[in-house]
């Protein structure tokens, strides 16, 4: 009975609203049914470690890079990081977690997945409601070490998205698939105010989301070609970084990655000292395909949104979200290109910083999502 009054509904979409959108519609009624759907949380789904590293970095940088199991179609990747360090003289009195590293990436043996400055996409997951509160520890000063425990998200499928699993790994079709965290020095690191930092030492544990049943992940390369879901590809990659050497108004334009549907942008404002701040971007302006998506939006009222939509009040971090809808979201596959513009504020200080990040979906628009 459910069945035939969503088939229903679908002819209706279709014959008032076109063919591509009453498709969409049965998509997101089946979402809710036993064995069929796009919403993740729908679905049965296990979690299985697929990786783990140790190691103490001395105070040159250094990498943690692991490899990943590559078994079935996975939404999501958990990254879990404990962290230890001994502090000869003074223990920290404050810490930022984000701090910890530098970038992160995460390649296949098709290109790069995702690849930013870790507080970009830390703060992009905090965005979405996956990255855990950071259970901190300060120690004592030539003795307990101060131990920090923290956990975030690397999305494949689109959070939250009517169509979110066409876009998650099938990570049996990779013959490679690497985690590369860059390790801050060990005097600045996450663990702000201590003295006489000893060489820190950092355990990762990555888990997978998995989705084994035969209907996302065929046991094998011939069927899961036939398989809708993984055709398309989620990517966050952060754009070139742009520094205001004088300080005060300055305009600013960059290139976007064109080929896929843009959700959402993001932006990092901070000191010279790369501290994150407000009081640096001004306005913003975003045209592609002959729409205006933005057109002299502040800074600050990108932030306002960000609060009354999901709650989240970061200084110095802003999104342009584009919404739950792939319809609604920035379509640049047949683009050349596309200039992101913005100013900075008068009382901008010299030597800001401002990083951009761009989530995107390649493959969506085959796929009529």
């Amino acid at each position: 009975m459910l069945k035939f009054y969503y088939a229903i509904v679908a002819l209706g979409m279709w014959i008032g609203a076109g063919i591509d959108r009453a498709i969409e519609t049965y998509m997101r009624a089946l979402g809710a049914m036993p064995g069929f759907g796009s919403i993740m949380q729908k679905m049965p789904h296990g979690r299985v470690n697929v990786g783990n590293a140790n190691g103490g970095y001395a105070i040159a940088n250094g990498q943690i890079k692991i490899e990943l199991n590559k078994d079935f179609f996975v939404p999501d990747h958990r990254v879990t990081v404990a962290v230890s360090q001994v502090f000869a003289t003074t223990a920290p009195n404050a810490s930022d977690v984000r701090r910890f590293f530098s970038q992160i990436q995460l390649n296949s043996n098709e290109g790069v997945i995702f690849t930013a400055p870790f507080d970009m996409f830390y703060d992009m997951m905090r965005y979405l409601e996956n990255a855990s509160a950071p259970a901190i520890y300060f120690g004592v000063a030539a003795g307990a070490p101060a131990t920090a425990l923290f956990s975030f998200n690397m999305h494949h499928a689109n959070f939250r998205a009517a169509l979110d699993l066409l876009t998650g790994l099938q990570t049996a079709n990779f013959s490679t698939l690497n985690l590369t965290l860059s390790v801050n020095p060990d005097n600045a690191n996450g663990f702000l105010g201590g003295v006489g930092p000893a060489a820190a030492t950092y355990q990762v544990a990555v888990d997978a989301v998995q989705i084994a049943d035969p209907a996302f992940s065929g046991t094998d390369a011939n069927s899961r070609k036939a398989i809708v879901y993984g055709k398309a590809r989620h990517h966050y990659k952060a754009m070139a970084q742009k520094v205001n050497v004088a300080g005060g108004v300055s305009p600013q334009e960059l290139l976007l990655d064109t080929g896929g549907k843009t959700r959402f942008i993001t932006f990092h404002s901070y000191t010279a000292a790369g501290v994150l701040a407000n009081g640096i971007i001004d306005t913003i302006n975003l045209s592609a395909g002959g729409v205006d998506y933005m057109n002299n939006v502040s800074f600050a009222a990108l932030q306002q949104e960000n609060i009354a939509e999901r709650g989240f009040n970061q200084v110095g971090f802003a999104c342009f979200d584009l919404g739950d809808d792939s319809k609604a979201w920035i379509p640049m596959k047949d683009l050349n290109s596309c200039k992101l513009k913005y100013s900075t504020l008068a009382g901008a200080p010299a030597g800001c910083i401002i990083n951009v990040g761009q989530d995107y979906s390649i493959g969506l628009e085959a796929l009529n999502a």
